[in-house]
């Protein structure tokens, strides 16, 4: 078994540490068989060195191999062409990833991540904006947690898209937190998804693994999706980490007097992406659309009387909002904000000026 592998076991391992020993020994093979006088040359600290001879002694690659095998969990090295290119160029990228299921690297991939308490704005938005994007062919990942997380894998997995659970745990069944979401996480690999994570099977989640998680979500995709976050949300975490590895941010405007607020709308300060359609996403990332968008029946049908008087006031050219407003006998208010929410779902695009057309018409 690599050395990279086995080293991911040791309890204290962390990437500087890694470089080090790779400093010191030019191999992590040649770090493997040195003594304790040899690592010294590390400059790491007698307890550490000491862990570190005793991890040697006890590892049993034997007991590891089979626990992998049991758990039908794969593993992989940053040589693997499975290994996500994206990833590689990371400030600190895993020395290996466990996985299991289908770990797809062909398909353009966004992070989409929000907070745990979401509101009915916040769930909305999370189904018809993740449903948008996998329709374009648009893989969603996000970290299996509570609340958009959960909602952003569902609304993938509705729409057959591909959807990948980066986890601050194993990726073994014992390990997945929370528990309630072990259900989803084998519906993500029954649809021939993924669940992935840099620890081994057994580990289980602790509240700094979970930053080091949201560092793999925004670094393995083009962008992140920020949906709704308070201020010291963990999202937050995830689309810095997304600015520090050059990345694009993306954020849903929000009610300023939403506690949900603050996350998004300080990042549209700051200059993320304000987006309010899948398309905005797409041309930021030089995303060209398909000729024939792959949507769906049942979200192309119209909701309400409303939204079937405007597809049909659209269906031969597009209009200005005010010309929609002579031909229907609805206030102009309406027909904005039924626009606006038609818009999201994919159904009309914003040609700019307050005028419309049908998607995929101009």
């Amino acid at each position: 078994m690599q050395k990279e592998i086995l080293f991911n076991y040791f309890s204290k391992y962390s990437f500087k540490r890694y470089l080090t020993l790779l400093k010191v020994f030019h191999t992590l093979e040649n770090a493997w068989n040195a003594n304790a006088s040899e690592l010294q040359q590390t400059g790491w600290q007698p307890e550490i060195i000491q862990a570190f001879l005793d991890f040697k002694k006890s590892i049993d690659e034997e007991h590891i191999q089979k626990t992998l095998e049991k758990e039908n969990i794969k593993v992989i090295t940053k040589e693997s062409p499975l290994y996500p290119e994206l990833l590689k160029y990371i400030f600190d990228p895993p020395l290996c990833l466990f996985f299991r299921g289908n770990l797809k690297n062909t398909a353009p991939s966004l992070a989409v991540v929000g907070t745990r308490k979401y509101t009915s704005y916040g769930r909305r938005v999370t189904e018809d904006m993740v449903k948008q994007l996998t329709r374009y062919g648009i893989s969603i990942i996000s970290g299996l947690a509570l609340g958009i997380d959960g909602i952003a894998h569902k609304a993938a997995l509705e729409e057959n898209g591909y959807t990948l659970a980066v986890l601050g745990s194993g990726v073994d069944d014992k390990s997945i937190t929370p528990t309630i979401h072990i259900s989803l996480a084998r519906r993500i690999l029954d649809s021939d998804g993924c669940i992935l994570s840099e620890y081994p099977p057994g580990t289980q989640a602790t509240r700094y693994s979970f930053p080091m998680r949201n560092r793999l979500i925004a670094g393995m995709t083009l962008g992140t999706l920020v949906i709704e976050a308070p201020e010291k949300s963990g999202s937050l975490i995830t689309a810095q980490c997304a600015l520090e590895s050059g990345r694009e941010v993306f954020a849903i405007p929000q009610n300023i007097y939403a506690p949900t607020a603050d996350g998004p709308n300080k990042l549209i300060q700051l200059g993320a992406n304000c987006i309010t359609n899948a398309e905005d996403i797409l041309n930021t990332l030089n995303i060209s659309l398909p000729q024939t968008e792959r949507l769906s029946p049942s979200v192309n049908m119209p909701e309400s009387s409303l939204e079937t008087e405007i597809l049909a006031c659209l269906s031969l050219q597009p209009h200005h909002v005010d010309e929609i407003t002579k031909k229907i006998s609805h206030s102009n208010k309406d027909i904005l904000a039924t626009l606006t929410i038609m818009e999201m779902k994919g159904m009309v695009r914003n040609l700019g000026g307050m005028t419309y057309s049908i998607l995929g018409k101009i």
